[in-house]
């Protein structure tokens, strides 16, 4: 947008924006020019700007880099094709008092990571598949912090956690889930669990909880990063092969241990894809989406981020049963994986156009879709009265939301779409309609991302969904006195 003179010096000052409207329109403290320039000046350089009003600023970062004769350089392509080595013994900046910890996840990855790490600081650690399995375990042996996944066969982790808190089982049960909508967090609690994961775990938080949880004291930490520290940074940094570029987890030479465990998920992932794969040709979305959900939280949690992102748009197209969308993130999966040395796919995918239906019954199975498409789309807080008023609030803005949506993009502003999308995105999630967020958060990325041509089959799909979106109906009201005699009175 640009800025008159005399705001170039004003927006290095904390918590001062150029234009109080750029403010209400973009967000934002204040804070994030102020902090980089004090990085920027630390560093032996300077954050300077140039702006026009009207046409636009210009912001040049200058670092003390030192002689660049001094410096061996290499080119990208090399950069990616080579992991860097990473020197130094790995230390723990924890130290633990002596405790036992029940892993309750149906993803073997996760639940061998977190044995792992746990391991590491000297904790005890045991094992359950399903929640079943964690329920009897919590019930028959004394664990000083249970961490419970969410979703899972046989029983999830709600069922679980509710029935050993039923029991009186008070020890800490903390929520591992790669669900991270906005609200759900507050579900988790509602239920008995006292704190709440995201799955790919972040193992620096993760530790410090569980430090704070079981008592631990800091210990002295090496200069020099942990190959543990280290992979999980490379991983998000977003340090993924481009192109046809071989794709290698973060862990991988990063001790025999990890790379074992990423191994594993390599040994997994085309019997996984292969299964993802019947599950799409014989339309059986809910199975495709509990797939896809696997996909989402192991990937990452073994340093193949880049099969995340794609795995959640499969699980989000999945549940809302969007052939198109399947189908696409299908593909993007499928090339992934073939870039994955050690990865068989033996099921190639069917042609899009063969999709419409199951091969073996194309009609029951168009018929079905349709009365799919036709249901309507409830609030998953529709029984919680104190939710009432918000979802109704949701729903009476979507029109509006959906048309500033519709022109911002035919105006070309993906900085305005993007922000509609945020939008959805979090009031979606807070107000129960999980699938909306879902979509939302679809659209948000492929703006940010440049994906232009994804976005209008989105749009079409969230206008379709407007139109099956139930909301709440106002308590009728009670009719006395005045009121009661001007209705009858005609």
């Amino acid at each position: 947008l640009g800025m008159p003179a005399d705001a170039l010096d004003k927006i290095f000052d904390p918590f001062v924006q150029a234009d109080s409207s750029v403010t209400r329109r973009f967000g934002g403290t204040g804070l994030g020019l102020s902090i980089s320039r004090k990085f920027a000046r630390a560093l032996g350089g300077d954050i300077t700007v140039e702006s026009e009003l009207g046409s636009g600023s210009r912001f040049l970062v200058r670092l003390a880099a030192g002689p660049a004769e001094a410096v061996a350089w290499i080119d990208g392509e090399q950069a990616i094709a080579e992991p860097v080595e990473v020197g130094g013994e790995q230390t723990t900046d924890w130290v633990f008092p002596p405790a036992r910890v029940l892993v309750v996840d149906d993803g073997p990855e996760n639940r061998e990571l977190v044995k792992l790490v746990m391991a590491r600081y000297g904790l005890s650690v045991d094992e359950a598949e399903n929640g079943k399995v964690g329920l009897e375990m919590g019930l028959v042996n004394a664990y000083d912090v249970i961490l419970m996944d969410v979703q899972m066969p046989v029983m999830d982790g709600f069922s679980a956690t509710q029935a050993l808190r039923d029991q009186g089982i008070e020890e800490p049960i903390i929520a591992l889930t790669a669900n991270a909508m906005k609200g759900f967090e507050q579900e988790c609690l509602n239920v008995g669990y006292s704190d709440y994961f995201t799955k790919p775990i972040d193992i620096d938080s993760f530790v410090a909880k569980l430090a704070e949880v079981l008592g631990a004291n800091r210990a002295a930490v090496s200069n020099e990063p942990t190959p543990l520290r280290f992979a999980q940074e490379q991983a998000s940094n977003g340090q993924i092969p481009r192109g046809d570029a071989p794709i290698t987890a973060a862990l991988h030479g990063k001790g025999p241990q990890f790379a074992q465990l990423a191994e594993r998920f390599v040994a997994r992932l085309g019997g996984k894809l292969d299964e993802m794969t019947d599950a799409w040709t014989e339309h059986r979305f809910k199975d495709l989406a509990e797939l896809a959900h696997w996909l989402k939280g192991a990937g990452g949690t073994v340093g193949y981020d880049v099969f995340t992102k794609p795995a959640r748009r499969l699980e989000s197209a999945a549940k809302a049963s969007d052939a198109q969308r399947v189908d696409g993130a299908m593909r993007e999966l499928n090339a992934l994986a073939a870039r994955v040395a050690g990865v068989i796919l033996s099921k190639p995918l069917p042609e899009p156009d063969a999709m419409s239906a199951p091969p073996n019954d194309r009609a029951d199975a168009a018929t079905a879709a349709s009365q799919v498409a036709a249901e309507p789309v409830i609030s998953r807080l529709a029984e919680d009265p104190r939710m009432h008023r918000f979802i109704r609030e949701f729903v009476e803005r979507l029109p509006d939301e959906l048309e500033a949506m519709q022109k911002a993009w035919r105006a070309g502003d993906m900085d305005r779409f993007a922000n509609s999308a945020r939008w959805l995105k979090g009031h979606g999630g807070t107000v129960g309609f999980d699938v909306c967020a879902d979509l939302a958060r679809d659209l948000e990325a492929s703006a940010k991302d440049g994906e232009v041509d994804a976005i209008p089959p989105l749009l079409s799909e969230l206008a379709s969904l407007m139109a099956r979106i139930q909301s709440i109906e106002e308590p009728a009201a009670t009719l006395t006195g005045e009121t009661a005699s001007s209705t009858t009175g005609g």
